[in-house]
């Protein structure tokens, strides 16, 4: 395959991402659903992050054999502009970051010779 194929390929995952996130998203945000949910304890919805754990989004720059979607960071980058541009308070990136210490966690102890060490 050659780099135009490649980036071509590349460009249209993105593209790809980029529509099914907006497609869930409000284009220009939500502002009552931000504003009532600003003095909240959580700050966010549970459900939207379950919502967006189900979509693969947390998981989507895990590695396949870890449960993850296996894509890299312009991929969750392009979730999180699309995110931000509809104002969706949800901790995406924190999750995400938890979820990938979680499977580099679960590697090392199913894979340590002593004892999960």
């Amino acid at each position: 395959m050659n780099i135009s194929a490649t980036l071509n390929d590349r460009a249209e995952t993105l593209r790809s991402i980029r529509d099914s996130v907006g497609a869930l998203v409000p284009k220009a945000g939500n502002l009552q659903r931000i504003r009532s949910l600003r003095f909240t304890e959580m700050g966010f919805e549970p459900a939207s992050l379950e919502l967006m754990g189900k979509m693969g989004w947390i998981s989507l720059t895990l590695p396949e054999d870890a449960g993850g979607m296996g894509l890299g960071l312009s991929e969750l980058c392009a979730v999180c502009q699309e995110l931000g541009a509809g104002l969706v308070p949800e901790p995406l990136i924190q999750a995400n970051l938890s979820a990938s210490l979680l499977a580099l966690l679960a590697l090392r102890t199913t894979s340590s010779p002593v004892n999960g060490l």
